[in-house]
């Protein structure tokens, strides 16, 4: 069977990568998958889920529901099994890993069932509650050993990168960075859409797993920025991330640090002027600012 890598994928990958190389990256993508698929004898194969990063299918594998995740390989990169390494640390909260192949860049899970996301609930407040105590959990597993350290990590010289234009906040990272303490294994993408109900509990999907500080644990944050109202932005934010630090145990001022440091950066990899993200991050900052100046 032929997997196809959908548009929006498609169209992310123009926006992350060199566009140059997105008809190379799709036709190899698609070819691991059909590769997967007849290696590891799958079924009942249909799309799933509307990420832009990976082709995820559902499936069947040995009469069991199962799910094929294909990860875009730039001819360049090798070994990636810091994802899968991570969903096994985190058992019980993720999907059990079944097999992997291409160096991890191909992974056959679990099925999560019903595996409806955490985009179903429609109170804001009460997610925040539920994305904390998931946050939680996942920072109490030990972490064993074999994950990059934040610090270390490509993203966060990314980060770096993209607060060029930001030097007070680019002071700000380096000082979290360096007074971080007791590091945990980071989910860094946890947000509504990456965590799924099952039958007995929630369970999380796609991290990017790396070594921190779990107040760095706030992409939520930046997920949620579009669902700031015009009014009582502040207020709303601020109830937001006390019912996120409660659930979670995190200091609240640590946290806010972190959010603003992770927006700045964000804003400074948006395309300056074009709408959506950059806009979002915006807001977040202002809301962040007006409860620094209070009323």
């Amino acid at each position: 069977m032929r997997i196809v890598v959908p548009e929006r994928v498609r169209s992310s990958w123009e926006l992350w990568f060199d566009p140059r190389q997105v008809p190379e990256l799709v036709a190899a993508t698609e070819r691991r998958a059909a590769d997967a698929i007849e290696a590891w004898e799958l079924e009942a194969i249909e799309p799933l889920g509307d990420g832009n990063v990976a082709i995820v299918c559902g499936c069947r594998h040995r009469g069991r529901p199962a799910v094929l995740k294909v990860t875009p390989r730039m001819r360049e990169q090798t070994h990636r099994r810091d994802e899968t390494d991570a969903l096994r640390v985190w058992a019980g909260v993720a999907p059990e890993v079944l097999a992997t192949r291409d160096d991890g860049w191909t992974a056959l899970l679990e099925r999560i069932e019903p595996g409806v996301t955490l985009k179903s609930c429609s109170d804001r407040l009460a997610a925040m509650t539920i994305l904390g105590k998931v946050a939680g959990r996942l920072h109490r597993y030990p972490p064993g050993a074999g994950f990059a350290s934040l610090a270390d990590s490509r993203a966060v010289a990314r980060w770096r990168e993209y607060l060029e234009h930001a030097p007070d906040a680019r002071a700000e990272l380096e000082d979290l960075l360096a007074t971080s303490r007791d590091p945990v294994l980071l989910h860094l993408d946890l947000h509504r859409g990456n965590v799924l109900r099952d039958r007995t509990g929630w369970r999380v999907i796609d991290p990017k797993p790396r070594l921190g500080d779990r107040h760095a644990e706030c992409f939520v944050f930046l997920a949620h920025a579009r669902y700031l109202p015009e009014r009582d932005t502040a207020a709303t934010l601020e109830a937001w991330i006390a019912r996120y630090a409660t659930a979670a145990q995190l200091d609240e001022r640590r946290m806010r640090r972190w959010i603003a440091v992770r927006a700045e950066a964000e804003l400074g990899w948006w395309p300056r002027g074009e709408p959506g993200w950059g806009d979002d991050m915006a807001r977040l900052l202002a809301a962040l600012d007006a409860h620094l100046r209070g009323p």
